[in-house]
């Protein structure tokens, strides 16, 4: 998808490796002209950069480890030690649900690490956008998706404020790529 996209509006497509949590403050500055890396939709995020129609709609959930119970609803992290990854939607419900700057909710900048966490036990949950809670468990053994999804989220891509023409030719590729996957017989 990200190649498709920035071939189609005449960028060079390059995988960049860093934290979540940079990926507006580079578009900011212009050191990414665009990011497609599962970014949500929010009015807070909409002051800093511009993001294109929703491509994707996810939700956050909770994973724990095997055998674990009582986790269904974002209410049941409260008193308990959560994970999330710093800048994510995720991060921002489980601060609402547990307070802000609350000791117990740990805050990595790579989701990799989070899972470790819950893995050695020094965490009782991760919350997480339901896409990563589907992929990470199946890599990870003795971890388990616990909840139905808490929220319904719009992904979007990212681009820098002001730019309408990247902006517009990413949403008409967008479109695109959405017409021709859903004309695909293909089974997915």
């Amino acid at each position: 998808f990200t190649n498709a996209v920035a071939k189609e509006v005449g960028l060079a497509g390059r995988m960049h490796n860093q934290s979540f949590d940079t990926l507006i403050e580079g578009n900011e500055t212009g050191k990414i002209d665009a990011a497609i890396s599962g970014m949500t939709i929010t009015d807070a995020r909409k002051e800093k950069v511009d993001f294109s129609e929703p491509y994707y709609y996810a939700a956050q959930v909770i994973v724990v480890r095997e055998g674990t119970s009582g986790f269904t609803k974002i209410d049941d992290i409260k008193g308990k030690k959560v994970g999330v990854q710093l800048g994510t939607t995720g991060a921002l419900m489980a601060e609402e649900a547990m307070g802000e700057d609350n000791p117990d909710l740990k805050q990595l900048r790579k989701y990799n690490m989070v899972f470790s966490e819950l893995k050695l036990s020094r965490i009782d949950a991760v919350v997480v956008d339901k896409p990563v809670a589907e992929a990470y468990p199946k890599q990870a053994d003795g971890l388990k998706n616990s909840s139905p999804p808490t929220s319904e989220e719009p992904y979007g891509t990212v681009v820098k404020k002001g730019t309408a023409d990247l902006l517009g030719k990413t949403n008409q590729c967008q479109r695109k790529l959405r017409v021709n996957a859903e004309s695909d017989p293909t089974p997915k």
